[in-house]
C-alpha cells in the first residue's frame, strides 16, 4: 500500500499569508529604525579623514601643483627664447608683456632674437612696453 499526503490547498494558502505579514512587520520595524551612517575606524590614527576639509585640502593641493607645473613649463619656455608670438597673431611680445600671458600655451611660439621673430613675419606688439 502506497500512502500518499497531500498538503490542503487552505494550509498552503495559510503559510504563504503568514510569510508575508512577517515579511510586512519586519518591513514596517526597519523603516523606523534610526541608521546612522558608517565610520571607519582607524585604532593607529594613520588614515586620512573623508569629510569635506579632506577634499578642499586636496582639491588645493592639486591646484597649487597645476600652478607650479604651469610656471616651470613657462620658464622652461622662456629661458630658450627672448621674445614670443602667437601662431595665430601678427605680433611678436616680451614674455612679461600682459598680452604674452593672454596667448595659449599650445599657441605660443618662442624666438631667441627680435630678428628671428621679425624674419618670420611677425611685428612688435604696440601694446608692449619696450618694444617701441
Amino acid at each position: 500500500m502506497k500512502s500518499t499526503k497531500t498538503v490542503s490547498p487552505m494550509l498552503k494558502l495559510s503559510i504563504l499569508l503568514v510569510a508575508i505579514l512577517i515579511f510586512c512587520v519586519g518591513f514596517i520595524i526597519g523603516s523606523y529604525q534610526k541608521r546612522e551612517p558608517l565610520k571607519f575606524i582607524d585604532p593607529l590614527g594613520t588614515l586620512p579623514v573623508m569629510g569635506p576639509e579632506f577634499f578642499a585640502q586636496s582639491d588645493a593641493l592639486f591646484k597649487k601643483l597645476d600652478k607650479e607645473e604651469k610656471i616651470k613649463s613657462q620658464a622652461l619656455a622662456q629661458s630658450s627664447g627672448v621674445v614670443v608670438a602667437s601662431k595665430n597673431g601678427t605680433a611678436y611680445h616680451l614674455p612679461s608683456c600682459s598680452s604674452a600671458n593672454r596667448i595659449k600655451e599650445e599657441n605660443k611660439i618662442w624666438f631667441k632674437t627680435i630678428k628671428q621673430a621679425q624674419d618670420a613675419g611677425y611685428k612688435a606688439s604696440k601694446s608692449c612696453k619696450g618694444l617701441q
